[in-house]
């Protein structure tokens, strides 16, 4: 497992989404469960919503490997959101409260209950894989996550980051020609 990230930064608090996703390789045509999986990558991620974003790379995802990175990284007075994975039940009793969405039954939010920031997180990551990263090893993942983690979090004067990248009209933007000059013919 790797360092665990709950010694450079205080716990995370308010409210906090659980959520583990399987990362490299394709799903085996006709296979499900762990077949599935192959040799697949798994991805914890807790992110408090108004927050940080902490991720890492796992083994398993017995109830005690996922509570335990859960309790060493959220504080008590925290509410845990997660899906219906049966490994989470019992945060209840561990934290100010436990709430879980169905996705089974195709239920996503109820209310502010839901693992939306967590699979958008995900989407991120796995997007930049298919088209930047191409392909990545186990043993590479964290650092891949940690380039996901900067635009989730958009952290305020901490004096880690130079701060937004999206100020309207710095940067990125091509100037405009004027008016006259185009669609006069004469290309540019």
């Amino acid at each position: 497992m790797e360092k665990d990230p709950s010694h450079d930064s205080p716990k995370l608090d308010g409210i906090v989404e659980a959520d583990e996703t399987f990362v490299g390789g394709r799903k085996r045509v006709g296979s499900s469960g762990p077949t599935a999986r192959g040799t697949k990558t798994i991805v914890f991620t807790l992110i408090q919503r108004d927050g940080e974003a902490r991720s890492q790379v796992i083994n398993d995802l017995k109830g005690s490997t996922l509570q335990g990175i859960i309790r060493r990284n959220v504080t008590g007075t925290a509410h845990i959101m997660t899906d219906e994975n049966p490994a989470y039940h019992g945060l209840a009793k561990q934290f100010a409260s436990h709430e879980s969405v169905s996705h089974a039954q195709d239920e996503w939010v109820r209310g502010i209950i839901h693992v939306n920031f967590s699979e958008s997180y995900f989407s991120l990551f796995k997007r930049g894989i298919i088209g930047a990263f191409h392909h990545i090893s186990k043993r590479h993942t964290p650092r891949y996550l940690e380039e996901v983690r900067f635009p989730v979090e958009q952290p305020e004067g901490d004096g880690r980051r130079a701060g937004p990248v999206d100020r309207p009209g710095r940067g990125r933007q091509a100037p405009l020609l004027p008016d006259a000059e185009v669609g006069n013919g004469g290309g540019v």
